[in-house]
């Protein structure tokens, strides 16, 4: 199940991370993707990694930036984190993203 619309980053793919252990996290955000992607124009979901902190995250964008309602998806992107077997830490709404931030 390749998605264009769910990947991670050029950033994160230059850094040294447990492909094993992002890819089952990748495969997870495609099925949350293929769930909630009619009520988002645009979705595009990414697992990126801070370059200040070297922390990763997951990155939501929309084409409209409206993040209001994005509620069920966080909690089904914090599921698959926990099941792949991360630490959900915060989320916050950057007006241009949201961020889903946790620890490996």
């Amino acid at each position: 199940m390749e998605n264009k619309s769910v990947s991670i980053s050029d950033y994160m793919q230059g850094r040294k991370y447990n492909h094993k252990l992002y890819d089952r996290l990748l495969y997870k955000l495609e099925i949350v993707y293929d769930h909630h992607n009619q009520g988002f124009p645009g979705l595009t979901i990414t697992i990126s990694m801070s370059a200040k902190y070297q922390t990763p995250y997951v990155m939501i964008e929309t084409t409209n930036k409206d993040y209001r309602r994005i509620g069920g998806m966080e909690q089904d992107i914090i599921d698959a984190l926990d099941e792949v077997g991360f630490d959900y830490s915060e989320s916050e709404d950057k007006g241009e993203w949201y961020l889903i931030n946790f620890t490996d």
